[in-house]
């Protein structure tokens, strides 16, 4: 899967393997193999961390003291990622029951919202 900039986090579904970069972008490789060529969902994103997915999209956190939590569809982002939660303190776990998106902060609370 070629060298990435400081993978994080991933997970796989039926076809693909997807992971965060804390250097800043979110990518998917087809469990088959991409070479060293993985496909870019989006870029320029604030240290992505855990990740989640569902049928329709990819879930990240950025983590930071102002964390967020982000959404794309599992083809690509057409333009921007959507934000689903913002100043959210360290976020730890996530994860989609696909109706849903969970997510831990380090300030013990369980947090959702629901599913764009």
């Amino acid at each position: 899967m070629g060298n990435q900039s400081g993978p994080e986090d991933i997970i796989v579904d039926s076809a693909n393997a997807y992971w965060t970069n804390n250097g800043g972008s979110i990518a998917k490789c087809a469990l088959g193999g991409c070479g060293t060529s993985p496909v870019t969902l989006v870029s320029g994103e604030f240290h992505p961390a855990s990740i989640a997915l569902d049928a329709v999209n990819v879930y990240w956190s950025n983590w930071s003291d102002q964390g967020t939590v982000k959404a794309c569809a599992i083809g690509g982002c057409s333009g921007p990622a959507t934000q689903l939660a913002g100043a959210q303190p360290y976020i730890g776990g996530l994860a989609s029951n696909g109706t849903a998106i969970f997510w831990s902060t380090n300030n013990n609370t369980i947090l959702e919202v629901a599913r764009p």
